[in-house]
């Protein structure tokens, strides 16, 4: 009898939200590029939905660009200018800023260009825009996150070993927010790299 698979452990066990602590129940089972497969669990509570047994990321994350993703320069040009706005009126201009899961470097590089001293760190990505600019190891004023969480299997873990690694005074997030119910409908919204969905409830708690 062969060892089981983790999808097929997935479906048997229900692990803890890493969000709430709430035990998940078992939803479906999607398959990420083409050849993983992993059980997806509900949280009854927070409504995070999130795969299990995730192996695959460093994988996923070969090419942090997908071809298909045709809105990337301007999507980070338009975040960039609202981080300037927020550090102008949270004076925040002229501190030290870490932007994590930076992929290729194109939003710290236009931090920088707008006189921002912003540094980059994404273990998962090369740098291209932002060499020489990476995470020095100090401490940081204020951190940025910008749609990392979905393609974390505990964003939480990940957002208080942030804290507690840089010491930030401020914290600026963004992530897809739906329904986790709507998800479990459309399992095509899962991506390779992304594998979980928060709702409204569970970023509060975060």
């Amino acid at each position: 009898m062969g060892t089981p698979s983790a999808a097929f452990l997935g479906r048997t066990t229900s692990p803890i939200c890493c969000v709430c602590g709430t035990p998940t129940v078992f939803q479906f089972e999607a398959q990420f590029i083409q050849r993983h497969t992993a059980a997806l669990h509900l949280c009854p509570s927070c409504e995070f939905l999130c795969a299990s047994g995730v192996t695959w990321l460093d994988e996923a994350y070969s090419n942090a660009i997908a071809v298909t993703d045709t809105g990337i320069a301007t999507r980070n040009w338009t975040t960039a200018e609202a981080l300037h706005l927020f550090a102008y009126f949270a004076g925040l201009r002229d501190k030290r800023g870490l932007d994590l899961g930076g992929g290729h470097g194109l939003l710290v590089r236009i931090l920088r260009d707008f006189g921002l001293d912003f540094r980059w760190s994404d273990p998962h990505a090369q740098n291209i825009f932002a060499r020489g600019c990476e995470d020095d190891g100090g401490s940081y004023d204020w951190l940025t996150m910008i749609e990392v969480f979905e393609h974390l299997e505990n964003p939480r873990a990940f957002l208080e070993e942030a804290v507690a690694r840089y010491s930030p005074g401020s914290i600026v997030f963004t992530t897809p927010v739906s329904s986790a119910m709507i998800c479990c409908v459309r399992r095509a919204s899962f991506t390779a790299s992304s594998v979980g969905k928060a709702s409204v409830s569970s970023m509060e708690l975060v």
